[in-house]
């Protein structure tokens, strides 16, 4: 059984990427909605001109060095990291 924190948790992030998403992402085949941004801001507000971040439900296993396609481009996961249930994505354009 699910702790009913943790059920909540998944229930708000769920709701939030049902409303906010601005991204649909493929990874293996799997349509990821997500919220982007293009240009990544770090844990002390600096903000990366060559990475983007990409946050996605946090049940979904991505990997760093896989390859992520959204409308704009093709991306490499530079770092996977878990964030309040979310899973954040560290990208960089390939192409």
């Amino acid at each position: 059984m699910t702790a009913p924190f943790a059920s909540l948790e998944a229930r708000v992030n769920a709701a939030t990427l049902a409303h906010l998403a601005n991204v649909t992402a493929e990874y293996n085949s799997q349509s990821l909605p997500g919220i982007f941004d293009a240009q990544y801001v770090d844990a002390f507000g600096v903000v990366s001109a060559t990475s983007s971040s990409l946050r996605v439900a946090g049940d979904v296993e991505i990997a760093a060095n896989a390859l992520i396609t959204i409308t704009d481009g093709t991306y490499k996961v530079q770092e996977a990291k878990d964030d309040s249930g979310m899973k954040l994505l560290i990208l960089r354009k390939v192409s």
